[in-house]
Protein backbone atom coordinates (compact mmCIF):
# COMPACT_ATOMS: atom_id res chain seq x y z
CA UNK A 1 0.00 0.00 0.00
CA UNK A 2 2.56 2.38 0.75
CA UNK A 3 4.78 1.34 -2.17
CA UNK A 4 1.67 2.07 -4.27
CA UNK A 5 0.88 5.69 -2.62
CA UNK A 6 4.77 6.79 -2.63
CA UNK A 7 4.45 6.06 -6.90
CA UNK A 8 0.94 7.94 -7.21
CA UNK A 9 2.40 10.85 -5.01
CA UNK A 10 6.00 11.52 -6.10
CA UNK A 11 5.38 12.73 -9.64
CA UNK A 12 3.34 16.01 -8.20
CA UNK A 13 6.01 15.83 -4.72
CA UNK A 14 8.71 16.58 -7.38
CA UNK A 15 6.67 19.09 -9.62
CA UNK A 16 6.26 21.18 -6.58
CA UNK A 17 9.75 21.39 -6.12
CA UNK A 18 11.12 22.17 -9.36
CA UNK A 19 7.79 25.06 -9.63
CA UNK A 20 9.39 26.47 -6.50
CA UNK A 21 12.87 26.40 -7.50
CA UNK A 22 12.00 28.32 -10.78
CA UNK A 23 9.81 30.73 -8.83
CA UNK A 24 12.96 31.44 -6.26
CA UNK A 25 14.82 32.46 -9.46
CA UNK A 26 12.46 34.30 -11.35
CA UNK A 27 12.52 36.11 -7.94
CA UNK A 28 16.42 36.76 -7.32
CA UNK A 29 16.73 37.18 -10.83
CA UNK A 30 14.29 40.48 -10.77
CA UNK A 31 16.29 41.96 -7.93
CA UNK A 32 19.60 41.56 -9.57
CA UNK A 33 21.55 45.36 -9.93
CA UNK A 34 25.21 46.22 -10.74
CA UNK A 35 26.75 48.76 -8.23
CA UNK A 36 30.21 50.74 -7.70
CA UNK A 37 30.89 49.72 -4.08
CA UNK A 38 33.98 51.57 -2.62
CA UNK A 39 36.52 49.81 -0.65
CA UNK A 40 39.30 51.11 1.73
CA UNK A 41 42.71 51.24 1.56
CA UNK A 42 44.84 49.98 4.79
CA UNK A 43 48.51 50.60 3.11
CA UNK A 44 51.82 49.77 5.16
CA UNK A 45 55.28 51.63 3.91
CA UNK A 46 58.92 51.17 4.76
CA UNK A 47 60.27 52.59 8.05
CA UNK A 48 60.35 56.28 7.09
CA UNK A 49 63.93 56.04 7.92
CA UNK A 50 64.53 53.69 5.10
CA UNK A 51 61.72 55.07 2.42
CA UNK A 52 59.04 57.52 1.47
CA UNK A 53 57.04 58.19 -0.54
CA UNK A 54 56.82 60.84 -3.24
CA UNK A 55 52.87 61.35 -3.78
CA UNK A 56 49.90 60.51 -1.31
CA UNK A 57 48.60 57.14 -2.67
CA UNK A 58 44.50 57.02 -3.22
CA UNK A 59 42.41 56.17 0.36
CA UNK A 60 40.48 54.20 -1.89
CA UNK A 61 39.90 51.46 -4.72
CA UNK A 62 35.96 50.88 -6.77
CA UNK A 63 34.41 47.50 -7.06
CA UNK A 64 31.77 46.96 -9.81
CA UNK A 65 29.32 44.65 -8.08
CA UNK A 66 26.29 42.77 -9.18
CA UNK A 67 24.05 40.84 -6.52
CA UNK A 68 20.53 41.03 -5.78
CA UNK A 69 18.71 43.52 -3.12
CA UNK A 70 19.56 41.10 -0.02
CA UNK A 71 22.93 40.28 -0.56
CA UNK A 72 23.72 44.84 -1.20
CA UNK A 73 22.30 44.77 2.29
CA UNK A 74 24.87 41.91 3.77
CA UNK A 75 27.45 43.79 1.98
CA UNK A 76 26.33 47.43 3.37
CA UNK A 77 26.21 46.00 6.44
CA UNK A 78 30.02 45.55 6.88
CA UNK A 79 33.03 48.33 6.32
CA UNK A 80 35.34 46.90 3.51
CA UNK A 81 38.78 47.31 4.05
CA UNK A 82 42.13 45.68 2.05
CA UNK A 83 45.09 46.03 3.26
CA UNK A 84 48.33 46.78 0.78
CA UNK A 85 51.67 45.89 2.39
CA UNK A 86 54.64 47.83 0.43
CA UNK A 87 56.72 47.84 3.73
CA UNK A 88 59.52 45.17 1.78
CA UNK A 89 59.57 47.73 -1.64
CA UNK A 90 62.79 49.35 -2.40
CA UNK A 91 63.12 52.99 -3.54
CA UNK A 92 62.50 53.27 -6.70
CA UNK A 93 59.39 53.72 -9.37
CA UNK A 94 57.07 51.30 -8.34
CA UNK A 95 53.23 49.85 -9.78
CA UNK A 96 51.25 47.88 -7.67
CA UNK A 97 48.64 45.60 -9.75
CA UNK A 98 45.16 44.83 -7.89
CA UNK A 99 44.46 40.91 -8.47
CA UNK A 100 40.93 40.01 -8.43
CA UNK A 101 41.14 36.54 -6.52
CA UNK A 102 43.39 38.46 -3.51
CA UNK A 103 40.71 41.17 -3.60
CA UNK A 104 37.64 38.68 -3.41
CA UNK A 105 39.41 36.36 -1.05
CA UNK A 106 40.35 38.97 1.49
CA UNK A 107 36.81 41.03 1.93
CA UNK A 108 34.51 37.46 1.54
CA UNK A 109 31.82 38.91 -0.37
CA UNK A 110 28.39 36.96 0.14
CA UNK A 111 27.83 33.97 -2.04
CA UNK A 112 26.83 34.50 -5.73
CA UNK A 113 27.79 38.36 -5.76
CA UNK A 114 29.39 39.10 -8.98
CA UNK A 115 33.10 41.69 -9.38
CA UNK A 116 33.10 42.25 -12.65
CA UNK A 117 35.60 45.31 -12.16
CA UNK A 118 38.13 46.70 -9.66
CA UNK A 119 39.27 50.65 -10.57
CA UNK A 120 42.01 51.47 -10.46
CA UNK A 121 43.30 48.37 -11.44
CA UNK A 122 47.17 49.70 -10.36
CA UNK A 123 48.56 52.24 -8.56
CA UNK A 124 51.98 53.68 -9.88
CA UNK A 125 54.07 55.40 -7.04
CA UNK A 126 57.04 56.43 -6.11
CA UNK A 127 59.28 55.86 -3.00
CA UNK A 128 62.40 58.22 -2.32
CA UNK A 129 65.16 56.78 -0.13
CA UNK A 130 67.54 58.52 2.44
CA UNK A 131 70.92 60.13 1.99
CA UNK A 132 72.97 62.19 3.49
CA UNK A 133 75.34 65.16 1.94
CA UNK A 134 77.55 68.29 3.30
CA UNK A 135 76.18 71.59 2.89
CA UNK A 136 77.80 75.12 3.30
CA UNK A 137 76.19 77.20 6.37
CA UNK A 138 74.85 80.52 5.33
CA UNK A 139 74.96 83.37 8.05
CA UNK A 140 72.02 86.29 6.93
CA UNK A 141 71.77 89.19 9.80
CA UNK A 142 68.98 90.84 10.02
CA UNK A 143 68.47 94.67 10.03
CA UNK A 144 66.87 95.19 13.71
CA UNK A 145 70.82 95.22 14.72
CA UNK A 146 72.04 97.11 17.62
CA UNK A 147 73.41 100.89 16.33
CA UNK A 148 76.05 100.55 19.09
CA UNK A 149 77.64 97.67 16.69
CA UNK A 150 80.03 97.67 13.47
CA UNK A 151 80.14 95.02 11.30
CA UNK A 152 83.00 95.08 9.62
CA UNK A 153 82.97 91.89 7.17
CA UNK A 154 80.98 88.89 6.54
CA UNK A 155 80.16 86.59 10.08
CA UNK A 156 81.76 83.55 9.68
CA UNK A 157 80.19 80.07 11.72
CA UNK A 158 82.03 76.82 13.33
CA UNK A 159 81.58 74.50 11.39
CA UNK A 160 81.75 76.00 8.11
CA UNK A 161 79.43 72.91 6.86
CA UNK A 162 76.47 70.66 8.12
CA UNK A 163 75.43 67.71 6.80
CA UNK A 164 71.84 67.06 6.20
CA UNK A 165 69.73 64.07 5.92
CA UNK A 166 66.35 63.42 4.42
CA UNK A 167 64.52 62.02 1.35
CA UNK A 168 66.36 62.12 -1.91
CA UNK A 169 64.03 64.12 -3.58
CA UNK A 170 64.18 66.56 -1.14
CA UNK A 171 67.77 66.49 -0.69
CA UNK A 172 67.86 67.52 -4.28
CA UNK A 173 66.80 70.96 -3.20
CA UNK A 174 69.26 71.46 -0.40
CA UNK A 175 71.63 73.61 -1.51
CA UNK A 176 72.41 75.24 1.91
CA UNK A 177 71.22 75.54 5.49
CA UNK A 178 70.12 79.16 6.08
CA UNK A 179 70.82 80.94 9.75
CA UNK A 180 68.91 84.22 10.55
CA UNK A 181 70.47 86.01 13.49
CA UNK A 182 69.72 89.47 14.64
CA UNK A 183 72.40 91.60 14.89
CA UNK A 184 71.22 92.57 18.30
CA UNK A 185 72.38 89.65 19.47
CA UNK A 186 76.07 89.72 18.34
CA UNK A 187 78.87 90.64 21.24
CA UNK A 188 82.08 91.13 19.53
CA UNK A 189 84.81 88.15 21.12
CA UNK A 190 82.17 86.16 22.14
CA UNK A 191 80.75 83.08 20.16
CA UNK A 192 76.49 82.32 19.59
CA UNK A 193 75.26 79.19 19.99
CA UNK A 194 72.58 78.84 16.95
CA UNK A 195 70.73 76.36 15.86
CA UNK A 196 70.44 75.41 12.66
CA UNK A 197 66.73 74.46 10.81
CA UNK A 198 65.79 73.73 7.08
CA UNK A 199 62.44 75.12 7.86
CA UNK A 200 59.99 73.62 4.77
CA UNK A 201 60.86 70.29 4.11
CA UNK A 202 59.44 68.16 6.88
CA UNK A 203 60.58 66.91 9.76
CA UNK A 204 62.05 64.02 8.00
CA UNK A 205 64.84 66.50 7.19
CA UNK A 206 67.58 66.69 10.13
CA UNK A 207 70.50 68.60 10.47
CA UNK A 208 73.88 67.56 12.42
CA UNK A 209 75.32 68.82 14.21
CA UNK A 210 72.27 70.50 15.56
CA UNK A 211 74.30 73.57 16.95
CA UNK A 212 76.92 76.03 15.42
CA UNK A 213 78.95 78.54 16.58
CA UNK A 214 79.13 81.96 14.94
CA UNK A 215 82.41 83.68 15.09
CA UNK A 216 82.06 87.63 15.53
CA UNK A 217 86.00 88.61 14.62
CA UNK A 218 84.48 91.10 11.95
CA UNK A 219 82.22 92.29 15.05
CA UNK A 220 83.37 95.30 17.32
CA UNK A 221 82.02 98.39 19.63
CA UNK A 222 81.42 101.81 17.75
CA UNK A 223 84.10 103.90 19.54
CA UNK A 224 83.82 107.82 19.76
CA UNK A 225 86.47 110.32 20.93
CA UNK A 226 86.12 111.33 24.64
CA UNK A 227 88.03 114.40 26.40
CA UNK A 228 87.90 114.31 30.15
CA UNK A 229 90.05 115.96 32.73
CA UNK A 230 91.99 113.78 34.71
CA UNK A 231 93.97 115.22 37.76
CA UNK A 232 97.85 114.55 37.87
CA UNK A 233 98.96 112.65 40.53
CA UNK A 234 102.83 112.69 41.37
CA UNK A 235 104.66 109.23 42.97
CA UNK A 236 108.13 109.08 44.43
CA UNK A 237 110.73 106.39 43.41
CA UNK A 238 110.21 104.16 46.46
CA UNK A 239 113.74 103.84 47.12
CA UNK A 240 114.52 107.95 47.30
CA UNK A 241 114.60 109.77 50.42
CA UNK A 242 114.85 113.50 50.28
CA UNK A 243 117.83 114.78 52.51
CA UNK A 244 115.74 117.58 53.10
CA UNK A 245 113.94 115.89 56.27
CA UNK A 246 111.31 113.21 55.91
CA UNK A 247 108.00 115.76 55.58
CA UNK A 248 107.15 117.22 52.20
CA UNK A 249 105.02 118.09 49.20
CA UNK A 250 104.88 117.20 45.72
CA UNK A 251 102.62 119.03 43.18
CA UNK A 252 102.48 119.10 39.57
CA UNK A 253 101.71 121.83 37.45
CA UNK A 254 99.12 121.94 35.56
CA UNK A 255 97.46 119.88 37.96
CA UNK A 256 95.02 118.18 35.97
CA UNK A 257 95.57 117.25 31.92
CA UNK A 258 92.90 117.04 29.51
CA UNK A 259 93.08 113.11 28.20
CA UNK A 260 91.31 112.49 24.66
CA UNK A 261 90.32 108.76 24.22
CA UNK A 262 88.78 106.37 21.47
CA UNK A 263 85.93 104.91 24.11
CA UNK A 264 84.00 101.73 23.08
CA UNK A 265 80.13 102.03 23.02
CA UNK A 266 79.65 99.26 25.56
CA UNK A 267 81.61 100.99 28.16
CA UNK A 268 79.96 103.69 30.26
CA UNK A 269 81.40 107.84 28.97
CA UNK A 270 83.49 108.64 31.97
CA UNK A 271 82.29 112.16 33.80
CA UNK A 272 84.38 115.28 33.18
CA UNK A 273 85.97 115.01 36.64
CA UNK A 274 88.41 112.11 35.50
CA UNK A 275 86.00 109.41 37.46
CA UNK A 276 85.74 106.32 35.59
CA UNK A 277 89.13 104.09 36.60
CA UNK A 278 91.26 107.10 34.25
CA UNK A 279 94.45 107.95 35.93
CA UNK A 280 97.43 110.47 34.99
CA UNK A 281 100.73 109.69 36.77
CA UNK A 282 104.09 110.78 36.89
CA UNK A 283 107.21 109.51 38.43
CA UNK A 284 109.47 111.94 40.16
CA UNK A 285 113.30 111.31 41.68
CA UNK A 286 113.28 113.05 44.80
CA UNK A 287 117.04 113.26 45.44
CA UNK A 288 117.21 114.79 41.70
CA UNK A 289 114.05 116.88 42.75
CA UNK A 290 115.95 117.81 45.95
CA UNK A 291 119.12 119.25 44.08
CA UNK A 292 117.19 120.90 40.90
CA UNK A 293 114.01 122.35 42.64
CA UNK A 294 111.93 121.64 39.82
CA UNK A 295 111.46 118.80 37.50
CA UNK A 296 109.39 118.71 34.00
CA UNK A 297 107.91 115.31 33.87
CA UNK A 298 106.19 113.47 31.16
CA UNK A 299 102.45 112.16 32.31
CA UNK A 300 101.11 108.46 31.78
CA UNK A 301 97.78 107.46 31.46
CA UNK A 302 96.50 104.13 32.99
CA UNK A 303 92.97 103.20 31.61
CA UNK A 304 90.09 101.21 33.16
CA UNK A 305 89.38 99.25 30.12
CA UNK A 306 92.15 96.82 28.11
CA UNK A 307 90.23 97.86 24.62
CA UNK A 308 90.78 101.76 25.48
CA UNK A 309 93.08 103.62 23.66
CA UNK A 310 94.67 106.90 24.19
CA UNK A 311 94.38 109.32 21.30
CA UNK A 312 95.98 112.51 23.36
CA UNK A 313 97.22 113.70 26.72
CA UNK A 314 97.41 117.60 26.50
CA UNK A 315 99.61 118.79 28.11
CA UNK A 316 102.01 115.40 28.16
CA UNK A 317 104.12 117.13 30.35
CA UNK A 318 104.05 118.98 33.58
CA UNK A 319 106.51 120.73 36.23
CA UNK A 320 106.89 118.85 39.73
CA UNK A 321 108.18 120.98 42.56
CA UNK A 322 108.65 119.53 46.38
CA UNK A 323 107.94 121.77 49.37
CA UNK A 324 109.06 121.43 52.85
CA UNK A 325 107.16 121.05 55.50
CA UNK A 326 107.27 122.82 59.31
CA UNK A 327 108.96 120.66 61.48
CA UNK A 328 106.49 118.78 63.98
CA UNK A 329 109.33 118.20 66.72
CA UNK A 330 112.74 120.14 68.14
CA UNK A 331 115.84 118.99 66.82
CA UNK A 332 117.77 116.30 68.35
CA UNK A 333 119.99 118.04 71.38
CA UNK A 334 117.97 120.73 72.39
CA UNK A 335 116.43 121.08 75.45
CA UNK A 336 113.16 122.12 75.51
CA UNK A 337 112.09 126.20 76.99
CA UNK A 338 110.36 125.99 80.36
CA UNK A 339 106.98 127.83 80.92
CA UNK A 340 107.89 131.02 82.86
CA UNK A 341 106.68 131.12 86.42
CA UNK A 342 103.66 132.42 88.09
CA UNK A 343 103.06 136.12 87.74
CA UNK A 344 104.78 136.48 84.62
CA UNK A 345 108.71 136.26 86.19
CA UNK A 346 110.80 133.56 84.84
CA UNK A 347 112.62 131.71 86.95
CA UNK A 348 116.53 132.38 88.56
CA UNK A 349 118.79 130.64 86.97
CA UNK A 350 120.88 127.97 88.98
CA UNK A 351 124.47 128.66 90.35
CA UNK A 352 127.52 127.24 90.52
CA UNK A 353 125.95 124.33 92.75
CA UNK A 354 122.59 123.82 91.31
CA UNK A 355 121.16 126.16 93.74
CA UNK A 356 119.24 129.45 92.97
CA UNK A 357 121.50 132.68 94.35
Amino acid sequence: MLVKLIKTKFPLFALSLLLSFMFWLMVSASGTSTREIPVALEITLPDEREAVLGQPLPERISLRVEANTAQFKLIENRTLVYGVDLSQERPGSRLYRFNMENVLKALQLPRGVIVSRIQPAEIPYQLYGFISKLVPVEMTLVDNYDDKLVVSGPITVEPTEVKVTGPSNVMETVHSVPIVVSRASVSPGVKLEVKPVLSGFGSNVEVDPTAVFMASSNVSWKRENVTVSVPVTVNAEPSDAPQAGPSHNLSANPEAVNVTLSWPANHPVPAPDGDGGLRAVTTVDLRELERLGGMRLGVEVEVPFADLNVLRVNPNRVYVTMKRLPAESQPAGEAPAEAPAPGGQAPPAPGPQGYAD
